[in-house]
């Protein structure tokens, strides 16, 4: 069982979620760290394509009243510095924002607003290839930032390589496994913690959970 916090005079910590190339899971792990932060928990969608397949339909599907959820019209709308002070009068404590999958000026801006930035790729080379840029623009941003090596198929040598390569990167390193339990749980409308609390995915989510709490200042 993942550990939260539920005490709402916590200030806010806003956690963002990016990925430059798309398919990597990014969305997927920003629902389920969303469901770790607990009753003070917010979601915001910042992804044009909220339609098809980001973190609203999970919402759509999910019978729990958090997290809240700021919808990508309400960004359009409002940007994020007004969603997180709206968030913040709410008595909000985290706020996890998932991110388009690109690495440009927009997503840059939404890094400099983080607490902490999550950066997702996965052990295959399209994603891998795509990395250097997100990792500059993680650096330019000033802000504690955790990779996260995502979808890792058991000991497959492109996952060896990929963990070598990325030894010495000077930064937090998280993996979730390729494991059935992380989608299973989204489409019940359920984070892994909650669908199976005992289940290899939810022990990854809580340990990248927890490297995220050590980060935030």
């Amino acid at each position: 069982m993942i550990a939260v916090n539920p005490n709402p005079t916590l200030p806010l910590r806003v956690i963002v979620v990016t990925a430059r190339k798309g398919g990597v899971g990014k969305s997927t792990l920003a629902c389920h760290l969303s469901a770790c932060a607990g009753p003070g928990a917010v979601l915001i969608d910042t992804d044009d394509q909220d339609a098809e397949g980001s973190s609203a339909t999970w919402i759509k599907a999910r019978a729990a009243a958090v997290p809240r959820f700021y919808s990508f019209s309400d960004f359009k709308q409002l940007g994020l510095k007004r969603l997180l002070a709206t968030a913040a009068a709410e008595g909000a404590t985290h706020v996890i924002v998932d991110t388009p999958p690109r690495a440009d000026a927009a997503v840059a801006d939404l890094m400099r607003l983080a607490d902490v930035n999550v950066v997702v790729t996965e052990p295959s080379y399209l994603p891998l290839s795509a990395l250097p840029r997100s990792l500059a623009i993680a650096q330019a941003a000033g802000k504690p930032t955790v990779l996260v090596l995502n979808k890792v198929k058991g000991q497959r040598l492109e996952a060896e390589q990929t963990r070598e390569a990325l030894a010495g990167i000077g930064m937090p390193l998280i993996e979730c496994s390729d494991l059935a339990e992380f989608g299973r749980a989204l489409a019940t409308g359920q984070a892994v913690h909650e669908f199976s609390p005992r289940s290899k995915a939810a022990e990854q989510i809580g340990a990248l959970w927890a490297q995220i709490q050590k980060l935030i200042p």
